[in-house]
């Protein structure tokens, strides 16, 4: 996986989804840094779930 300052949001959350995976090899320089924002909420039974409510904003 190749990563610049191109590589923004769901890019960045791909690379760390597979950083994990010891096949999965990435190259080139830091990402744009442009990550969601989420709010978790608690249901009534006590489950949690993700929602992604807001971007952060271009640097």
């Amino acid at each position: 996986m190749i990563l610049n300052r191109r590589t923004a949001s769901s890019g960045e959350l791909t690379a760390l989804a597979l950083e994990p995976n010891l096949n999965v090899k990435t190259f080139g320089g830091d990402s744009a840094g442009y990550t969601s924002i989420n709010d978790t909420y608690t249901m009534y039974n006590g489950a949690q779930v993700n929602i992604t409510a807001e971007k952060n904003q271009e640097k």
